[in-house]
């Protein structure tokens, strides 16, 4: 979708929004990491989650974030 004319911010938004659930991830007291969903068109690493997740498929699976708990 673009958000004006031929200029698409998607990229910029999710990276934002992982980029704040991470920190807010830390800041409770957890660990956390992003996966890139999309590194090479071979890997495709979130198709591979989203099929044991049962993601519908019309969704895109751009990253995937894991949150790790120790003890808590």
């Amino acid at each position: 979708m673009n958000a004006y004319r031929d200029r698409c911010f998607s990229v910029q938004n999710y990276s934002a929004a992982i980029e704040n659930m991470l920190l807010a991830i830390v800041d409770l007291g957890y660990q956390s990491c992003w996966y890139e969903g999309h590194i090479t068109d071979i890997d495709r690493f979130c198709d591979k989650i989203a099929e044991i997740l049962n993601v519908p498929d019309d969704f895109d699976d751009i990253a995937i974030t894991v949150l790790q708990c120790y003890g808590k």
